[in-house]
């Protein structure tokens, strides 16, 4: 009967503890049928023009794995780890196996923290912001590369903080670790900080990031933007500034989603300029994206986007066209 009675006491023991911790493995598929049309100065280029099975056209694919352990007293303990890879020919991202996430930390009435590869505070504003719901269908990274780097989206040697909400209102800070410094020179070190507020039908904040380069001057962005959810459309816009010495990168763009029933459609336009010195290069683009739910967990999409953008190669002007039409279907389990 003492032994009977131990085993259930043992049983019911990892009962608890099982209770008090999970590990949630989860994950995106998403391919479709692509076809592409890239020009130079009205010439077609090779092998950006193509028609094929292509990965994340809708929305990025990874598979991860996240996990909790109650610590008692609100306090627990977290990881994530993501890793991004292709569904059209099963490779794994080159840039590392958890190159999408990798850190762990602890989350209670004080926010959240997590140490290792984190987003930036920024990227998480700015895809609140974006004019297809931060979906891949959009031009917005494109037209706004159109004379400085993009933004950052994730920094590793990273520590993330994320505030909880006051009154709707949240904060996150995102610091990265250079870990490079030398005799001469200092790390290259990163951070973004980003406010906003999200309550009902509005949001509406800024972010501000800034990445040191050794060798380089410091680059900077600053993004301000909001949105209205009138219940039978959605309107985003956001202004974003980027900064370098000498060059001065500025673009905005605008966004409608219309949801209807199990059918959302989108409808996005970017606009942007770059100036250095005398030269002057300017972008712009627009995306339409149509998607149905077949179900919670899977979408099929129609997606289109176009843009134009002015460069600068071989010391002359050149201006580069793309067309980009996908059809597919998401996944997430």
């Amino acid at each position: 009967m003492k032994r009977t009675l131990v085993a259930l006491a043992a049983l019911a023991a990892a009962g608890v503890a099982s209770a008090q911790s999970s590990v949630t493995l989860y994950g995106r598929l998403d391919a479709s049928l692509v076809n592409t049309t890239t020009k130079l100065n009205g010439v077609k280029q090779y092998p950006a023009t193509k028609t094929g099975i292509d990965s994340s056209q809708l929305s990025t694919q990874f598979w991860g794995m996240q996990g909790t352990e109650d610590l008692g007293g609100g306090l627990k303990a977290v990881f994530k780890l993501e890793s991004n890879f292709n569904i059209d020919d099963g490779t794994q991202d080159t840039n590392g196996l958890f190159a999408r996430e990798a850190n762990v930390g602890l989350t209670g009435g004080f926010g959240g923290i997590r140490l290792g590869r984190v987003y930036h505070a920024y990227d998480t504003f700015f895809g609140a912001v974006n004019h297809t719901d931060n979906t891949n269908i959009n031009v917005s990274t494109d037209v706004a590369r159109v004379g400085l780097d993009h933004y950052a989206v994730r920094t590793s040697n990273g520590i993330r903080y994320d505030s909880p909400k006051f009154g709707g209102v949240q904060v996150a800070f995102t610091y990265g670790f250079g870990e490079n410094k030398t005799a001469t020179q200092s790390a290259a070190d990163q951070y973004s900080l980003a406010v906003w507020y999200a309550d009902g039908p509005i949001t509406a904040g800024v972010a501000h990031q800034r990445r040191e380069f050794q060798g380089q001057p410091d680059l900077k962005h600053t993004v301000v933007g909001g949105g209205y959810d009138f219940g039978m459309v959605k309107l985003v816009a956001s202004y974003q500034e980027a900064r370098r010495t000498g060059t001065k990168d500025r673009d905005w763009q605008l966004g409608v989603k219309v949801p209807m029933n199990a059918f959302t459609f989108y409808v996005g336009y970017a606009d942007s300029d770059s100036k250095t010195g005398p030269t002057k290069l300017n972008a712009d683009g627009w995306a339409l994206l149509g998607t149905y739910a077949l179900s919670k967990r899977t979408t099929a999409y129609v997606g289109y986007e176009r843009f134009d953008r002015e460069e600068i190669i071989n010391n002359a002007r050149a201006k580069r066209k793309v067309d980009n039409l996908a059809i597919g279907v998401r996944h997430t389990f």
